[in-house]
């Protein structure tokens, strides 16, 4: 086996050349932070971001453990015979393997801060030297009930628990990108609110519009979009509802529905079907699938997205990228995804088609409404909604960190 050499983030090696006095920052994840489809782009997009603020990011990843494989099968075994499911990356094996690996690789890279994304499973066995930032859209006990289906169901969940503590008060920063997700931290682990900060994330675009383009004049009918994969979780039904409700109000409406479709026997009463559009699933990082994903937003007026359970949604910063609002359920961390009033309206977590469709015909009944504003949730894309204005923000709390230290040492 060869020896283990960071490799640089950017397009080729070296093309954010490492600018003097900026942090060294070691990327830390389980899985390839150059791989744009690894959670949903998000790490991709964090490190490049990176990268354009301070030069070069060596990537310590992928540090996923070697014999979680091996510890897959044993825990498979133990499901059958005991019904319990585990994640086989919570284990006190996988979590020693995978600091000890860490440790290895800071060693050659040498980074001045380690970053370490969804990375709750990766920085609890790391000794104290180096800093450590961790970054994650939820907290174990916050997903704890919160989903109807999730890996930390059932007995899982006190390992699971016992282990987002530990990275917590491992992690010297923490950053997350909703005040849900902060409060959860200080509020049920302890963690001390000085270290915490919200910070929110991007657009996970690899091409943002232009504004002009983004803001240009939409025609015909209301276009409303839904973007998501679980069309319950998602709260589709509550779209299909909200289409109805407008065409019942004297509103000409369509819907695109992007990533799921909607299961038989669907009520679609008073909506033809002529008015509802079907999309499969469409990978951002195919080229072609990614231009129709485009089409799809910057043909959207409105995009509806009433989910019953979100810990934070990326989706919410693409549809202010391309000049549409969102019409959201204010449930999870959401509302630090979106700014209600201005790059949309947050709807109470119950509320149904027709509550969504009174507060878009509200919208529309003003003068001039829907196209303030489409511009406003342009606007806040710009100011907060953006991986640049993320990576700006987290290198100035790793530099104050980093000085602060700096002054402490004797």
């Amino acid at each position: 086996m060869g020896q283990f050499r960071p490799v640089t983030t950017g397009q080729t090696p070296g093309a954010f050349p490492r600018n003097r006095g900026d942090p060294h920052i070691g990327m830390v994840t389980a899985q390839d932070s150059h791989d744009v489809r690894v959670w949903s782009g998000t790490t991709y997009h964090m490190a490049q971001a990176l990268a354009r603020q301070v030069g070069e990011v060596s990537n310590l990843g992928p540090v996923e453990w070697r014999g979680l494989r091996a510890v897959h099968r044993i825990l498979r075994v133990q499901q059958a015979v005991t019904g319990w499911r585990f994640q086989p990356a919570l284990s006190p094996l996988a979590v020693r393997g995978n600091a000890a690996r860490i440790a290895r690789r800071q060693r050659v890279a040498r980074a001045d801060i380690l970053f370490a994304p969804a990375g709750g499973a990766l920085i609890p066995g790391l000794r104290h030297g180096v800093p450590v930032a961790y970054s994650s859209d939820a907290t174990a006990r916050l997903l704890h009930g919160y989903y109807d289906s999730h890996p930390y169901a059932g007995r899982g969940f006190a390992r699971a628990n016992a282990l987002e503590g530990r990275a917590i008060r491992r992690a010297d920063l923490l950053i997350y990108p909703s005040e849900w997700a902060a409060q959860s931290a200080i509020t049920h682990y302890g963690a001390d609110p000085v270290k915490v900060h919200v910070v929110p994330y991007g657009a996970n675009l690899a091409r943002v519009p232009s504004r002009a383009a983004a803001l240009r004049a939409r025609g015909g009918d209301l276009r409303l979009l839904f973007v998501g994969a679980d069309w319950h979780r998602k709260g589709g039904d509550v779209v299909v509802a909200t289409l109805a409700a407008l065409r019942a109000r004297g509103i000409a409406a369509q819907l695109d529905v992007v990533g799921c479709a909607p299961p038989e026997g669907v009520l679609l009463s008073g909506v033809p079907l002529s008015c509802l559009h079907v999309h499969p699933f469409l990978d951002k990082s195919d080229p072609a699938q990614a231009r129709q994903l485009e089409a799809l937003y910057l043909n959207a007026d409105i995009l509806v997205q009433p989910s019953r359970a979100e810990c934070y949604g990326i989706v919410f910063a693409e549809a202010a990228a391309h000049g549409v609002p969102s019409f959201a359920s204010r449930t999870g961390g959401i509302s630090g995804a979106m700014t209600d009033g201005k790059s949309g309206f947050l709807l109470p977590r119950d509320a149904d088609g027709p509550a969504y469709a009174g507060r878009i015909a509200a919208l529309l009944a003003e003068p001039g409404g829907l196209s303030v504003m489409r511009r406003s949730a342009r606007d806040e894309y710009e100011a907060r909604f953006n991986w640049d204005h993320w990576a700006a923000r987290v290198v100035t709390i790793f530099r104050h960190h980093l000085e602060k230290e700096g002054d402490a040492s004797p």
